[in-house]
């Protein structure tokens, strides 16, 4: 079996492992094994575990990044592009020093592996794939669409773009329409504004679409703030091109600017109404370009990619404009970069077609050896399950948290069952003290798992959704029967986003919320994320029971294994 083995050392770095026939193997990105969120270095360890797991020869490596000749003629459009509009973020001395730079030091991956020599991968070629290329090829090659548009919308690539418009059919995927990031700064802006009300620029972005949902409408705020942006992109501000305004988000100086920019220019305002505004700004833009650049939309095609698609009411609202059907790659930011490399590669090189995937089950995973190990060394109180579907649903129906961790991880930013937290999903109050124990601040409530034969008895418009609801990527409006019983898990703005669950896709997950129905006569539990605040998902069954411990949980479910809170017997469930 040749093997394909994608590489991206950038923003949340990523490897991702073909066949090549065109199955993933094998994917991660590599914070869920540092520990670090948003991990900027180079994937050592989970290419190390690529090789001691999969093996040392590699077909091809497909590298995330522009050659250096088509990235210098790139960069020389960009500058001009900028001049001719009037433009900022142009910086010659910057880029200049950026290149003199790159070749004294050697490119990133190059370096990566001659640092981490004990890695002894073999490729037998080396490809490189620019950046939104990467991202188009992870939204078409997995939609299984044969015939499909698609948009890759993030903050800035290596290729300068931010906004890319792709034509897919068959195995070929052909670039459409680049946008620069300086001419279309929509996923700048939108991360800009989340630093401007206060929150983490990189991290919290979901939280201020959390915030829109409130609907605080206030038509000055959407004016002030398209004014403001509009002028910034025409200024200069510090650092080089490539990291254009990051300063804003990163830096204390940049931060204490921002909260004078916000202190005087929009100070009347409420974070809520600056939510809405930029919300209400995105979804304006985005619609603009699709319309200008999609001939016709009503029933077409359409998968998407790139970090601003993490924004589940974006995509939403781009499925009403009139699409058939709609996907959303479910590792949608750059945390897909490596997967959607790969499958670009091997659509123009080997023709493989688009296909659908089964899972997103991609990461490691343990065995009950390991685990019991780890329970026994940690002098853990526990028991064996013998039916953990059915004990599993019997502890959340008496209202009890339990955590589950079982299976291989999933890949991308969602936990889908096998890195989850369920509780019943009628009890809205669960969204302020189950995140007080984890130590988080959302202003979106928890997403619901919903059986998937319950689908259209829970949620409104989905027909051509399906798929993409799969990987809790899109949000629904929510019928009067999913109000009433699982209001817990329905936002302010009355929509929901889902995970639908088939029996196929992770059967001992689809049995508990199969049990759950047969003994509460709802669908749906609550499906949130097992971890602590500002941490990766869980990945180890030794991350599963630190988290258990600091979150305070009532039950983890790890491997065939259950472990109680000590606590339980003092309290009721979910004091």
């Amino acid at each position: 079996m040749k093997l394909y083995l994608g590489v991206f050392p950038g923003h949340d770095s990523n490897v991702s492992l073909f066949d090549e026939e065109g199955q993933v193997i094998f994917a991660i990105n590599n914070g869920r094994l540092t520990r670090d969120k948003d991990s900027f270095a180079f994937p050592a360890e989970s290419l190390e575990y690529i090789s001691d797991k999969y093996g040392n020869d590699i077909e091809a490596l497909i590298a995330i990044r522009m050659d250096r000749f088509a990235k210098v003629m790139r960069d020389f459009q960009f500058i001009v592009n900028a001049k001719i509009k009037g433009l900022g973020a142009v910086n010659i001395p910057h880029i200049l020093k950026h290149y003199f730079t790159r070749v004294k030091g050697g490119r990133i991956l190059e370096a990566g592996f001659k640092k981490e020599s004990h890695i002894n991968l073999k490729a037998k070629k080396t490809f490189s794939i620019p950046h939104h290329h990467a991202h188009a090829g992870s939204a078409y090659y997995s939609s299984g669409f044969q015939d499909a548009w698609v948009l890759s919308l993030d903050g800035q690539g290596d290729d300068g773009y931010s906004t890319t418009f792709f034509k897919g059919k068959g195995s070929s995927l052909e670039l459409y329409k680049g946008y620069y990031f300086n001419e279309l700064p929509i996923g700048r802006n939108y991360m800009l504004t989340t630093s401007l009300v206060g929150l983490h620029g990189g991290r919290h972005p979901g939280k201020l679409t959390g915030l829109a949902g409130h609907n605080a409408v206030n038509e000055e705020a959407l004016e002030s703030l398209r004014s403001f942006w509009n002028q910034v992109w025409k200024t200069k501000y510090k650092g080089d091109y490539l990291n254009y305004n990051d300063y804003l988000i990163y830096d204390p100086e940049g931060k204490k600017e921002m909260k004078r920019i916000r202190e005087e220019r929009f100070g009347k305002f409420s974070i809520k109404e600056l939510a809405w505004a930029i919300q209400t700004l995105t979804e304006e833009t985005v619609f603009e370009i699709i319309r200008k650049n999609i001939p016709v939309i009503k029933g077409s095609r359409i998968a998407l990619a790139g970090g601003v698609v993490t924004n589940v009411k974006l995509n939403q609202k781009i499925k009403e404009m009139g699409f058939s059907e709609i996907f959303i790659q479910p590792a949608m930011g750059d945390e897909g970069l490596s997967f959607g490399g790969v499958q670009y590669h091997l659509g123009k090189e080997l023709n493989i077609k688009p296909r659908k995937l089964d899972n997103v089950y991609l990461g490691p995973e343990y065995t009950n050896d390991k685990i019991l190990e780890l329970l026994k060394k940690e002098n853990v109180d526990f028991v064996e399950m013998k039916d953990p579907p059915g004990i599993i649903s019997d502890i959340v129906a008496e209202g009890f948290v339990i955590a589950r961790f079982n299976g291989r991880m999933e890949y991308g930013p969602r936990a889908l069952g096998n890195r989850t937290i369920f509780f019943r999903s009628d009890d809205p109050s669960a969204n302020d003290w189950l995140n007080k124990r984890l130590n988080r601040t959302e202003y979106m409530p928890f997403a619901p798992i919903t059986l998937h034969e319950k689908a259209y008895d829970c949620y409104e418009d989905i027909k051509g959704a399906e798929y993409a609801a799969k990987f809790m990527t899109i949000t629904f409006k929510c019928t009067d029967f999913m109000k009433k019983v699982s209001p817990g898990v329905v936002h302010v703005d009355e929509t929901a986003r889902p995970q639908l669950i088939e029996e196929t896709d992770n059967p001992p997950v689809y049995n508990i919320i199969k049990e759950f129905y047969k003994k509460t006569g709802t669908p749906s539990l609550v499906n949130t994320s097992f971890n602590m605040h500002e941490e990766p998902i869980v990945c180890t069954p030794e991350d599963a029971l630190r988290s258990f411990h600091m979150g305070h949980l009532d039950y983890l479910a790890i491997g065939d294994f259950l472990v109680k809170n000590k606590d339980i017997d003092k309290k009721g469930p979910s004091d």
